[in-house]
């Protein structure tokens, strides 16, 4: 009996910063195929060398997606975005992953879901490089004495 390829969905990022990036590269590793759109095109040449589909538009990655990672700086950058799809998205989610405000985030919602597709915020709270462990000052008082300083960050 032959086997029958069950076709992989396509999903599209738009916006390959580091967020975004990283969305993607996890994405092609999971063996999803992934357009990628980004207002600057040279900052996607990575992820095409790495297996991601090139996007000449924002329309062009959405329009041949069901699930749309909207990578972005801000609800500003997410906005403009969105009047390049301002038309029926019925049968997709977009997932929006930006630094904003929860009433941005329901003025996106009800705009995407005005237009036919569900919404998912995933606010993004720090940029991966910040959200990297902070190393702690190493102590140089000798463990036999005490400091009067009240200053916590001082303490060991």
């Amino acid at each position: 009996m032959a086997k029958v390829k069950q076709s992989v969905p396509r999903v599209a990022v738009i916006g390959t910063g580091a967020v975004g990036s990283a969305v993607a590269r996890r994405l092609l590793a999971s063996g999803y195929e992934v357009s990628v759109w980004n207002r600057t095109e040279s900052r996607a040449k990575e992820l095409l060398v790495e297996g991601a589909l090139p996007a000449r538009s924002v329309w062009e990655a959405v329009s041949a997606s069901t699930l749309v990672f909207l990578t972005l700086k801000d609800y500003q950058a997410v906005e403009q975005c969105l009047i390049q799809i301002d038309v029926n998205l019925s049968g997709r989610t977009l997932v929006g992953m930006y630094t904003g405000t929860p009433s941005e985030a329901r003025l996106i919602a009800q705009r995407v879901t005005s237009r036919g597709a569900q919404y998912i915020d995933a606010g993004v709270q720090t940029s991966p490089s910040l959200s990297a462990p902070i190393p702690r000052p190493s102590c140089t008082a000798d463990p036999g004495t005490r400091s009067s300083n009240t200053d916590p960050s001082s303490r060991c």
